[in-house]
């Protein structure tokens, strides 16, 4: 998980390093920056595993770009964050296909580490279960 390719987008350059600074001391290293949706956008063919994206971009809505993230590959994860208190942003993130919704708070950073250990875990049961999967597959098929 560790070597996974984190894509970090956020317009706040202060917010930007702050999580990445973060991410590094938690042993995460292949990070890439950018401070707008369209730069991002531009780079998504590079295939992140992991998206940490802001709501608020100022040159595309940050729902937009995670509906554009899951047509390309609904297998990225996603982590929508929002300074803004708008439930209804947390609920149509969650409905375009964001693994979680973090708010900009003064607990954001142990939040993202939470979030990212689950993503971890899930992404073990998924792996564990792929095997297993393509046996039944291929046992339906033959």
């Amino acid at each position: 998980m560790k070597d996974y390719k984190i894509f970090l987008v956020d317009d706040n350059t202060f917010s930007l390093h702050l999580y990445q600074e973060h991410l590094r001391k938690e042993g995460y290293n292949n990070l890439h920056l950018f401070e707008d949706g369209t730069a991002f956008l531009n780079k998504l063919s590079d295939m992140p595993k992991i998206v940490i994206l802001d709501h608020g971009l100022p040159d595309v809505n940050g729902l937009e770009v995670l509906r554009r993230i899951k047509r390309m590959d609904p297998n990225i994860y996603v982590i929508m964050l929002s300074g803004q208190e708008d439930l209804m942003v947390a609920v149509d993130s969650l409905k375009y296909g964001a693994f979680d919704y973090i708010m900009k708070d003064t607990n954001e950073l142990e939040k993202l580490s939470e979030v990212l250990q689950r993503i971890e875990r899930f992404d073990e049961i998924l792996n564990r279960q792929k095997p297993r999967l393509i046996k039944r597959l291929f046992s339906a098929i033959f």
